[in-house]
């Protein structure tokens, strides 16, 4: 996987095994709560944190995948 972090957006890449099914969950940038996330299916979706300040996106079938969230 590899990551990046500019200001509030963290922008992460994973490859995830096919014939697999999984979760991936990152700590939001900064102090933020809220986001927005675009990636695999979601364009734009709005986010919250959990309670341990990450978001979590499950049920990722295995494959290439590029994460873009923007604090807010």
């Amino acid at each position: 996987s590899k990551w990046s972090l500019h200001g509030s957006t963290l922008r992460l890449q994973i490859r995830t095994p096919k014939g697999t099914t999984g979760s991936v969950s990152v700590p939001f940038p900064g102090n933020s709560t809220k986001g927005t996330l675009t990636g695999a299916s979601m364009r734009g979706k709005e986010v919250e944190s959990d309670a341990a300040g990450r978001f979590s996106v499950s049920g990722l079938p295995g494959g290439d995948y590029e994460f873009i969230l923007v604090g807010m």
